[in-house]
């Protein structure tokens, strides 16, 4: 099995890596297509997408559709048992039509639920009542015992009213949940309550293959645009390879990474034992080898360009092993719940 090196500070190396036009990621789209109906059912794979192909963990400037599994098998006798019992599940360029590479990656919704036992983190800055808000800070809903991130806030386009942005399985987590649903900062299992009340849950896009929810502020609620020393959103802006970009999270912090792959069709297990199919999706690898990219409690968090600060990407997801982050492109969130940021 190949992953990224692991070695603690090292830069990833990406020699003359190429840019890649939208147009040439676009022609590849129905190869992603053709890949994802060949090979999303099958139980080992975890997504779909379009991206650099990976070779001994280091970025090469191949164009690819990519198939993500949760175990990558070596060249050998485990491969040969595998493609006896799973033909189907083994990857196949000519079937695609299109150069494929293969990604190891078991992604998990990245909210952090909670047992009742639940001692909350050594307190720190993200996990505590904030007022005014800001983005990076601990959430939940009324209803689940578990804490994710406030991404930041937006404007509704049809009234004006200002809500928080976040993921529906962050602000709703149900499909029986109803709008009016409370909003806690902190979050639950970081000690918030009925009287730390910020937003309602107002609606979501779910049903568009999309993880987001808004909710609208409480009256007399402030906020602040900025996640501490990061620069405020300046707008919105298409995910694209190659491009790097930073995130502020209610468990990680303010980290940095660099997109590999765009395009993503990614099924994910949910709470309520539902698989749900969500699109859109863009796949970050760390930009220093051995730093984390996410971990549970980050999602929510908005990935902004690091040039422009535009906001590329709503985290929902990631794996620990190797280390990669999944975000929802963010045009296409706002678009969904008709939405612009504040």
């Amino acid at each position: 099995m190949q992953t990224p090196s692991r070695t603690l500070g090292k830069k990833l190396e990406m020699p003359n890596l190429r840019s890649i036009s939208t147009s040439e990621v676009a022609s590849a789209l129905p190869f992603r297509d053709r890949a994802a109906w060949l090979y999303l059912h099958q139980p080992n794979i975890t997504m779909v997408d379009v991206g650099y192909r990976m070779k001994n963990g280091q970025v090469t400037n191949q164009l690819t559709v990519r198939v993500h599994v949760k175990k990558k098998m070596e060249q050998g006798p485990q491969l040969e048992a595998f493609a006896r019992t799973a033909p189907a599940s083994i990857v196949d360029a000519a079937a695609v039509g299109f150069p494929t590479d293969v990604i190891e990656g078991d992604y998990k919704l990245h909210a952090a639920a909670a047992p009742w036992w639940w001692i909350p983190d050594t307190p720190a800055e993200n996990t505590l009542r904030q007022r005014p808000l800001r983005p990076g800070i601990s959430i939940s809903n009324a209803s689940d015992f578990n804490f994710a991130t406030l991404g930041g806030f937006v404007k509704d386009r049809a009234t004006g009213a200002v809500m928080i942005l976040s993921n529906w399985h962050v602000i709703v987590n149900s499909d029986y949940r109803r709008p009016g649903l409370r909003i806690f900062q902190p979050g639950s299992a970081d000690g918030g309550w009925d009287n730390d009340t910020i937003a309602t849950y107002t609606r979501d896009a779910m049903s568009q293959g999309i993880d987001a929810a808004v909710a609208q502020l409480a009256p007399g609620i402030a906020f602040l645009k900025a996640a501490g020393a990061l620069n405020p959103p300046s707008g919105a802006s298409e995910p694209k390879l190659g491009m790097t970009i930073t995130k502020a999270g209610r468990k990680t912090g303010v980290t940095t990474g660099i997109i590999d792959g765009v395009g993503g069709i990614q099924t994910a297990n949910y709470s309520d034992g539902k698989q749900r199919t969500i699109r859109y999706v863009a796949h970050i690898m760390p930009a220093i080898a051995g730093a984390q990219t996410s971990q549970g409690g980050d999602s929510g968090s908005w990935w902004l360009n690091t040039t422009d600060s535009r906001a590329v990407g709503l985290h929902f997801a990631g794996s620990d092993e190797p280390e990669y982050a999944l975000a929802i492109s963010m045009p296409q969130v706002l678009d969904a719940l008709n939405i612009d940021i504040a």
